[in-house]
């Protein structure tokens, strides 16, 4: 009998720390286009917060942006909430080279401040190595990449052969290391037929090669989702009253504009917390030669898109985005 209790206990055991280690804190790679609009880092730093409540865990930063400016800001950002070491990767064939204003301005302003020690985290590295090497070091099905930018890097990463980081492909690794790729990139509902949206136009091609082959489901929020999620810059004004030299703050005074759509930060919301919104039914997203976008429906497709928001479900997503925002860095806090 006390054999028997013994073995159902750590059956137990063993499922909880299963169960914990697939979803508590989820894994994430955050790939983005970052310096081409502010919502990238407001959406780090929503990682960040998510991150001091015990439901992510960073493994890198990749950049599709080839901006000289993109590390010295990740860095700056990670250093402010107490994690500059986390991993930064660049673009070895760049889509995009954009230098903003507001990247070069905040640095300027804050990363003394922000960094605790600006010799110790390590320099950027190649994405695509950078990538290969945190899934490499993962446990199976893990990981969720999280994509905010062009699919540059991800493109170059489902390409890339066996080498001495990991005898698998590129390929290989994704389907065995990740369960799930969320994407903002693309248009399903609100847009004419022609439209091509931003994270598709810069690299047509790298959209198309991760539509076609990627070997794990993906979410897609589509540039309506964004449209809805309308942030005023006096609302951003309130929440940071306290605490005006949050770097994600601070760029987005630099960057001037009265109300920002947050596309981006729908995206580790929705990795968290999918509660916020609703799918629509499996399928197979296509990307044509033109940069535009198709859904097909397909009974067990790889593919979900987010419905298009409710006024009530905008105002629900747009007050968790501030509370979120509004949490005390913690820094160093786990």
């Amino acid at each position: 009998m006390i054999k028997r209790v013994f073995a159902v206990i750590c059956v137990i055991l063993v499922l909880s720390a299963a169960l914990s280690a697939a979803y508590y804190p989820k894994r994430i790679v955050f790939d983005t286009d970052i310096g081409s609009d502010v919502d990238d880092g407001l959406a780090l730093s929503l990682i960040h917060a998510m991150i001091a409540r015990g439901e992510l865990d960073l493994l890198a930063v990749t950049s599709t942006n080839a901006s000289a400016l993109v590390p010295g800001y990740v860095r700056m950002l990670n250093g402010y909430f107490g994690r500059p070491d986390i991993p930064i990767g660049t673009p070895d064939m760049p889509a995009m080279l954009m230098d903003g204003n507001f990247m070069r301005l905040t640095l300027d302003a804050l990363e003394a401040r922000c960094v605790a020690d600006p010799s110790a985290p390590p320099p950027a590295e190649p994405a695509v190595p950078l990538l290969r090497r945190v899934l490499a070091e993962s446990p199976d099905r893990s990981v969720t990449i999280l994509m905010v930018g062009f699919a540059t890097n991800l493109a170059r990463l489902l390409d890339s052969p066996a080498d001495e980081i990991s005898p698998l492909t590129g390929r290989e690794l994704i389907a065995r290391k990740t369960d799930r790729l969320i994407v903002m990139a693309g248009t399903f509902n609100d847009r004419p037929a022609d439209y091509v949206e931003n994270n598709i136009r810069f690299d047509i091609e790298a959209a198309r090669r991760v539509a076609d082959d990627w070997p794990v489901p993906v979410v897609w929020e589509g540039h309506e989702i964004g449209s809805r999620l309308l942030f005023p810059l006096e609302r951003l004004d309130r929440i940071f009253a306290a605490d005006p030299e949050m770097p994600a703050y601070v760029s987005c005074r630099h960057f001037g504009i009265p109300t920002m759509a947050l596309w981006d930060l729908a995206v580790p919301l929705y990795a968290v917390h999918p509660d916020y919104f609703r799918l629509g039914p499996p399928g197979r997203v296509t990307i044509r030669e033109d940069g535009t976008c198709a859904f097909t429906p397909e009974e067990n497709g790889r593919d979900r898109y987010i419905e298009p928001l409710t006024d009530e479900e905008s105002t629900r997503i747009l007050e968790a985005f501030g509370w979120l925002l509004s949490q005390p860095p913690r820094r160093n806090a786990e």
